[in-house]
This record gives structure tokens, C-alpha cells and sequence, in this order.
């Protein structure tokens, strides 16, 4: 049986951190933790969302939920490998930088929730994963 890691990885730590206010205010109590590829800025952002921990690797992030609110560019790659390894995802917009990339994503996906509307209200589902 896989074992569960509630809570809410932020990739990125430019918007991510602001994302990760929404979630905090939305959900006070929920676990976060960040990955970011600088160690600085990702153990500053853990500080002020009060995380329970902080990655420098995507693939090392535990939560079941991930936010990535990355470069456009990096979205496609990031949202198929968390997808792959059994993770929901919410997507922050742009989705893609193109339609192909947007389409390999798979956005039909139950695990994968693209940001449509933008305005830093997460969805039901966002809101209780």
C-alpha cells in the first residue's frame, strides 16, 4: 500500500510564495513545504509560510499535492513527472509556453488542475487536496 503525505509541496519560490499565502490563509492549518532550486529563497519562503520542510529537487518533495507556480517553460516537465509519480497538481497560468506542450499535458488528467480563472481563487478541488 502507498504511503499518503498529506499536504501541499509550493514549487517555486517567486510566485509560489505568494501562492503559498493564499493556501496558508485559505487553509491555516494544512502542511506546506516548498522546493525551490536556491537554497536561500526556499528556506526564506519556508520561514514565512511556516513549512514543515523544504526540497531542492522535485523528485524528492513528498507531499500528495503540488503547486507549481514555475517558468512557463518548466511547467510541462514538472506536471508530467509529478503526475507520474501518483501526485495532484495545480498549475499555475500560463499552463504552457504552446499547444503541443499543453496537450502532453494531459489536462483531462484527474490529478491535474490547471489555473483557468487566475485571480488567486483556488478551486474546490485545490482547496481540499
Amino acid at each position: 500500500m502507498k504511503q499518503r503525505n498529506p499536504g501541499i509541496c509550493i514549487v517555486g519560490t517567486g510566485w509560489g510564495h505568494y501562492l503559498g499565502t493564499l493556501i496558508r490563509r485559505a487553509r491555516p492549518n494544512s502542511t506546506l513545504f516548498v522546493c525551490g532550486r536556491n537554497a536561500a529563497n526556499t528556506a526564506h519562503v519556508a520561514r514565512s509560510l511556516s513549512a514543515a520542510g523544504t526540497f531542492s529537487r522535485l523528485e524528492d518533495a513528498l507531499a500528495d499535492g503540488r503547486v507549481l507556480a514555475l517558468p512557463q517553460g518548466l511547467h510541462r516537465q514538472a506536471a508530467e513527472a509529478s503526475l507520474r509519480a501518483g501526485k495532484h497538481v495545480f498549475v499555475e497560468k500560463p499552463i504552457a509556453r504552446s499547444l503541443d506542450d499543453a496537450d502532453a499535458m494531459d489536462c483531462s488528467h484527474p490529478g491535474l488542475w490547471p489555473d483557468v480563472d487566475g485571480l488567486g481563487q483556488f478551486t474546490l478541488p485545490a482547496r481540499d487536496c
